[in-house]
């Protein structure tokens, strides 16, 4: 009798950034309020601060990345749910699907009501506020003026912004080089490059011409570096 062989090959795991990414838009885009649990993955590289407080990612300059974290869990916010109130739930009454370790040090809180959602630092003594935190990096509350849920919609914005921009410069002066041009930014450095020569083909200094308008610049004085202290609640 011929034995049917089981192919027992590792499998390619899905790529766990767009694992992460995919959770991160399915819990924004939750009508209801909810909130979600990230702890830092340890099956990668070493993170240092992990179980550490914020007083250290402050004075050893770390990154509190999106990538080194990942969702553990998330839930409908109940009205009497507080960050207190989910940390003991986190704690001590563990939900039956819940697979992450006991809400510690480093793991971090989101709180999602509406269109907004406010990240918290579980930190040595109470809770640190991280939007836009300068030591956060790829989270969607880095910047507090974009989130993952609105970005593809200021994306689209900027790009109609970019094309207008292109039309209006092209009928003016550039004609194909413009088609070189693929952000908003590197657009506007064109115009002033543009302005820029056509005033000196005028025998006329643009940076004089700012200077006579805004006044000299002041002189910088070298300034005692101070220890940068995070943010408190």
């Amino acid at each position: 009798m011929e034995t049917k062989q089981t192919d027992i090959r590792p499998k390619p795991a899905e790529d766990t950034e767009n694992v992460e990414e995919k959770k991160d838009r399915e819990f924004l885009n939750k009508r209801e309020d909810c909130y979600a649990i990230y702890q830092i993955d340890g099956s990668g590289d070493r993170v240092f601060y992990h179980f550490m407080g914020m007083d250290y990612v402050t004075e050893s300059g770390s990154m509190i990345r999106r990538q080194d974290y990942r969702m553990v869990y998330s839930d409908v916010l109940l009205q009497e749910d507080t960050l207190d109130s989910l940390y003991e739930k986190f704690n001590l009454h563990h939900p039956e699907d819940y697979t992450g370790y006991s809400l510690s040090v480093s793991d971090i809180i989101v709180i999602k009501k509406g269109d907004t959602a406010e990240a918290y630092y579980v930190d040595s003594i109470g809770f640190e506020r991280l939007n836009g935190h300068p030591q956060t990096e790829g989270w969607y509350f880095s910047d507090p003026a974009r989130t993952l849920s609105n970005a593809m919609e200021l994306e689209a914005v900027g790009q109609e912004d970019l094309q207008k921009g292109k039309e209006h410069f092209r009928k003016e002066q550039l004609g194909q080089l413009i088609d070189e041009i693929e952000t908003y930014l590197e657009m506007t450095d064109a115009i002033n490059q543009y302005i820029r020569g056509f005033l000196s083909e005028l025998g006329i200094d643009m940076d004089d011409l700012k200077e006579k308008k805004t006044g000299p610049k002041p002189e910088m004085k070298e300034k005692e570096q101070k220890p940068d202290k995070g943010f408190k609640m």
